[in-house]
């Protein structure tokens, strides 16, 4: 669950193994700043269609309904503008009435009521860079064999400061953790795992079938860095053909290079076992929905609102396809540290997978407020 990315700065985006979402909090508190980087739209409605599945959108919505109920008192910032959480409360429940009422949420119906009672406030830059992060889903047992034999940690509360401060290096490659009851899951693939850290959560596919749902329990505080800009100073990649698949790739056909490019990234991500059966938990404690969750910085924008975006998505048979969603702020991550930056959240599975991947586009980004 970040990085200084804006639209003039493509490259970094290119750089990062840009999908690292892992949360700082599980939880997070609303924050009562004086101030969010955000304007109200003087004249007229940027919905004209809105794509999406509605019993998804509905599902969505109801998380966030559940956390400004648990909120209600909190007050949240929409530019200079006030809302408590009790006020956000009853007008998305009002939405959610009439989303339920219309076929879908394309019905010129349910537009015109959203361009009626909400005020649409944008961030100060003309377009916001997108990009994507997914739930893997890796093979694995909750004990070590032979075919399952790189560990998932928890987060050792038990041990000292200098256990817990561990690189990934020590971790991964020198046991430093090893023999300390820590390992909740073994996973067969060591590429997947460390991508399973930038994720921040994904599930284990156990021999009997089942599915173990992990999630972000602490890191080791060390700083993170992308391995694509590594492999992009040492020629090994292109900036054009930068990508998550691309990056596995090489690691693959380079098995020498892997210690070596991994530890390049010293930080290490903890997990902890998680009862949902819904999809990862985001920075608001609620499971997230996929295409219509978003993180973005905790610091500048009210968590749990209501957003209209507009973006392309990349296919898997090549192209783009755009995209008008509606959906709600409930995540954050280290990476997403500016107003310029959104990520979208798209699931799990081999088209998740891709569109994650190559997902690294400008596109428009509101955030929606009571008219009244």
């Amino acid at each position: 669950m970040r990085i200084v990315f804006r639209l003039t700065i493509f490259l970094i985006i290119m750089l990062a193994s840009i999908w690292y979402i892992s949360i700082d909090d599980t939880t997070q508190i609303p924050q009562n700043t004086l101030y969010t980087p955000l304007t109200v739209l003087p004249i007229g409605c940027p919905v004209k269609k809105i794509d999406g599945q509605k019993n998804n959108f509905i599902k969505s919505l109801n998380y966030s309904l559940a956390y400004f109920t648990e909120n209600s008192e909190h007050n949240f910032q929409f530019g200079n503008q006030t809302y408590t959480g009790y006020q956000l409360k009853n007008a998305y429940d009002a939405l959610l009435r009439e989303a339920e009422a219309n076929t879908d949420l394309s019905e010129s119906h349910f537009i015109a009521y959203l361009c009626t009672h909400f005020k649409f406030f944008r961030p100060p830059e003309d377009y916001v860079r997108f990009t994507g992060y997914f739930e893997p889903v890796l093979k694995g047992s909750r004990t070590k064999d032979k075919n399952n034999r790189y560990p998932l940690y928890t987060f050792p509360e038990q041990v000292s400061k200098e256990t817990v401060n561990y690189s990934r290096s020590q971790i991964d490659f020198e046991g430093a953790l090893a023999g300390k009851n820590l390992e909740i899951a073994w996973v067969s693939d060591l590429i997947d795992l460390f991508f399973l850290h930038i994720q921040g959560s994904g599930k284990i596919a156990l021999p009997d079938g089942s599915l173990l749902s992990v999630g972000f329990a602490g890191h080791n505080g060390h700083e993170y860095r992308a391995i694509g800009n590594l492999l992009l100073q040492e020629k090994q990649l292109t900036k054009s053909a930068m990508s998550m698949q691309s990056i596995k790739e090489y690691l693959r056909a380079h098995p020498a290079a892997v210690q070596r490019t991994l530890s390049y990234n010293p930080r290490y991500i903890f997990f902890k076992a998680l009862d949902s059966t819904d999809g990862p938990l985001g920075s608001l404690g609620k499971p997230l929905t996929p295409y219509h969750s978003i993180a973005t910085d905790r610091t500048l924008f009210p968590p749990g609102a209501l957003v209209f975006i507009k973006l392309q998505l990349p296919r898997i048979s090549g192209g783009q396809q755009q995209k008008s969603l509606l959906v709600l702020n409930q995540d954050t991550g280290a990476a997403i540290t500016t107003s310029a930056r959104a990520d979208l959240f798209l699931g799990s599975g081999s088209e998740s997978e891709f569109i994650a991947g190559h997902l690294h586009t400008p596109g428009e980004l509101y955030f929606l407020a009571p008219a009244n």
